[in-house]
């Protein structure tokens, strides 16, 4: 395994540089919800897009879960690497460094300012997602985001949203992010051949006739 956890190889083995994304449902559900008879329910569990004729095997996947992902994340034990996995990491992966982590004037960073004591009840009736349902329903969570900042404005405070229609704006995201690329330029190093710089051979050379057949 290499520094960062990721498992080191060969190129010459078919390797690949790959980044994973789990989700909040991986990460905070045991999956028994598809088990269950009502295939409402189990549906509720699988997407928030109600397609695929009664069969949960051709509904197409994606459930609602932005809102409460870092609560989760906090409350299964995954806090001391919550700003990692959640903001820097992404921002590296895209290429929006510096402007997405730094905090200081010209920055773009977000701000979430968080209280690891205070605690909720994931609930479909207090969230804001736009569907009747929650996947985390009745979760007891510790810690969670009191105010958060985005572009020097308060966007979410206590649990209220003061955000309107047209107030997100698109950045572009330059490629070939060095986060990403230099594994790909590292892999390609260690698979070229390289010369050995050596004296050529001056010792005595023997040599033997064949045998007579």
């Amino acid at each position: 395994m290499g520094p960062e956890g990721h498992e080191m190889c060969h190129p010459s083995k078919g390797c690949r540089v790959v980044f994973g994304e789990p989700n909040a449902a991986g990460l905070g559900t045991d999956g028994i919800q598809y088990w269950h008879l009502d295939w409402a329910h189990a549906a509720e569990f699988q997407t928030t897009w109600w397609v695929g004729g009664g069969q949960l095997h051709k509904i197409p996947n994606g459930i609602s879960g932005a809102e409460v992902r870092m609560s989760d994340l906090w409350e299964k034990g995954h806090s001391r690497k919550i700003v990692v996995v959640t903001c820097t990491n992404a921002a590296k992966i895209f290429n929006l460094l510096p402007s997405k982590v730094r905090i200081a004037k010209f920055f773009d960073a977000d701000l979430a300012i968080w209280d690891p004591k205070a605690t909720r009840k994931i609930s479909a009736k207090t969230h804001h997602h736009a569907v009747d349902y929650n996947i985390f329903e009745g979760m007891q969570c510790h810690g969670f985001p009191v105010v958060t900042i985005s572009r020097g404005k308060v966007v979410s405070e206590n649990g209220q949203l003061f955000t309107k229609p047209g107030e997100v704006r698109f950045i572009p995201c330059k490629p070939f992010s060095e986060f990403v690329y230099k594994r790909i330029n590292q892999r390609e190093k260690l698979g070229k051949p390289s010369a050995v710089s050596r004296e050529p051979y001056a010792g005595e050379i023997i040599s033997l006739a064949p045998k007579a057949s």
